[in-house]
Protein backbone atom coordinates (compact mmCIF):
# COMPACT_ATOMS: atom_id res chain seq x y z
CA UNK A 1 0.00 0.00 0.00
CA UNK A 2 1.69 3.45 -1.21
CA UNK A 3 0.32 7.14 -1.26
CA UNK A 4 -1.29 6.42 -4.41
CA UNK A 5 -3.37 3.77 -3.38
CA UNK A 6 -4.83 5.75 -0.27
CA UNK A 7 -5.81 8.67 -2.50
CA UNK A 8 -7.36 6.34 -5.04
CA UNK A 9 -9.84 5.39 -1.82
CA UNK A 10 -10.29 8.85 -1.17
CA UNK A 11 -7.61 9.36 1.62
CA UNK A 12 -5.63 12.81 0.20
CA UNK A 13 -4.31 14.43 3.32
CA UNK A 14 -0.53 13.86 3.93
CA UNK A 15 -1.06 13.61 7.71
CA UNK A 16 -3.98 10.99 7.21
CA UNK A 17 -2.06 8.84 4.95
CA UNK A 18 1.16 8.51 7.11
CA UNK A 19 -1.21 7.91 10.53
CA UNK A 20 -2.67 4.74 8.01
CA UNK A 21 0.73 4.17 6.32
CA UNK A 22 1.98 3.71 9.44
CA UNK A 23 -0.58 0.92 10.95
CA UNK A 24 -0.10 -0.85 7.94
CA UNK A 25 3.93 -1.30 8.89
CA UNK A 26 2.42 -2.73 12.74
CA UNK A 27 -0.47 -4.82 11.29
CA UNK A 28 0.25 -8.53 11.18
CA UNK A 29 -0.65 -9.00 8.43
CA UNK A 30 0.18 -12.76 7.85
CA UNK A 31 -2.15 -13.51 10.72
CA UNK A 32 -4.78 -12.21 7.99
CA UNK A 33 -3.09 -14.37 5.61
CA UNK A 34 -3.40 -17.48 8.32
CA UNK A 35 -7.40 -16.54 8.67
CA UNK A 36 -8.34 -16.58 5.13
CA UNK A 37 -6.61 -19.68 4.72
CA UNK A 38 -8.60 -21.12 7.49
CA UNK A 39 -11.75 -20.47 6.12
CA UNK A 40 -10.98 -21.57 3.02
CA UNK A 41 -9.96 -24.44 4.61
CA UNK A 42 -13.44 -24.86 6.72
CA UNK A 43 -15.57 -23.75 3.32
CA UNK A 44 -13.66 -27.04 1.82
CA UNK A 45 -14.58 -29.63 4.40
CA UNK A 46 -18.42 -28.73 3.92
CA UNK A 47 -20.06 -31.29 2.08
CA UNK A 48 -20.96 -30.79 -1.43
CA UNK A 49 -23.32 -33.76 -2.00
CA UNK A 50 -25.44 -35.34 0.40
CA UNK A 51 -23.96 -38.59 -0.25
CA UNK A 52 -20.71 -37.02 1.60
CA UNK A 53 -23.02 -36.38 4.94
CA UNK A 54 -23.52 -39.77 5.24
CA UNK A 55 -19.66 -40.71 5.73
CA UNK A 56 -19.09 -38.45 8.49
CA UNK A 57 -18.78 -40.63 11.93
CA UNK A 58 -19.88 -37.78 14.10
CA UNK A 59 -20.81 -34.27 11.99
CA UNK A 60 -22.06 -32.64 15.12
CA UNK A 61 -18.38 -32.54 16.98
CA UNK A 62 -16.41 -32.10 13.17
CA UNK A 63 -18.96 -29.01 12.96
CA UNK A 64 -18.13 -28.25 16.50
CA UNK A 65 -14.49 -28.19 16.10
CA UNK A 66 -14.66 -26.22 12.88
CA UNK A 67 -16.76 -23.65 14.42
CA UNK A 68 -14.06 -23.52 17.50
CA UNK A 69 -11.09 -22.56 14.98
CA UNK A 70 -13.39 -19.75 13.07
CA UNK A 71 -14.06 -18.55 16.98
CA UNK A 72 -10.35 -18.48 17.84
CA UNK A 73 -9.18 -17.22 14.73
CA UNK A 74 -11.94 -14.45 14.42
CA UNK A 75 -10.90 -13.46 17.67
CA UNK A 76 -7.20 -12.65 16.52
CA UNK A 77 -8.75 -10.85 13.87
CA UNK A 78 -10.24 -8.95 16.26
CA UNK A 79 -7.11 -8.18 17.87
CA UNK A 80 -5.73 -7.06 14.83
CA UNK A 81 -8.42 -4.64 14.01
CA UNK A 82 -8.78 -3.37 17.33
CA UNK A 83 -4.54 -2.49 16.76
CA UNK A 84 -5.45 -0.41 14.07
CA UNK A 85 -8.24 1.24 14.66
CA UNK A 86 -6.28 2.29 17.78
CA UNK A 87 -3.23 3.31 15.45
CA UNK A 88 -5.64 5.82 13.36
CA UNK A 89 -6.61 6.91 16.25
CA UNK A 90 -3.08 8.34 17.38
Amino acid sequence: MEKDDLEKIGISDPEHQQKVLSAVKEMHLDRCCYLIETVQDVISRFPQRASELVLSLNPKKEAQAICNELVAQTGDLQKEVTCLRNLLHK
